[in-house]
């Protein structure tokens, strides 16, 4: 494996590595995987909360339900 000097701001820094801790995993395999997904054509996995709310609206938006339901609550 290859080692690579980044030069990225102190605060993105704590933030990576704050967000590597919670999710249990280094911030290089962080990076290494979102690189890799670029290149290579692979769909990135949904982390847990993106994959919770994945189809909760359900089809197209209707604007005229949503006038009548705001009518309706607010008479």
């Amino acid at each position: 494996m290859a080692k690579l000097t980044l030069s990225i701001d102190e605060r993105v820094i704590a933030n990576g590595k704050q967000y590597a801790k919670k999710q249990g995993r280094t911030l290089s395999s962080i990076v290494e995987d979102y690189l890799s997904a670029l290149g290579g054509g692979e769909a990135i996995t949904p982390s847990p909360s993106v994959r919770a709310l994945m189809g909760i609206g359900r089809g197209p938006a209707d604007e005229n339900a949503y006038r009548r339901h705001l009518v309706e609550k607010y008479q």
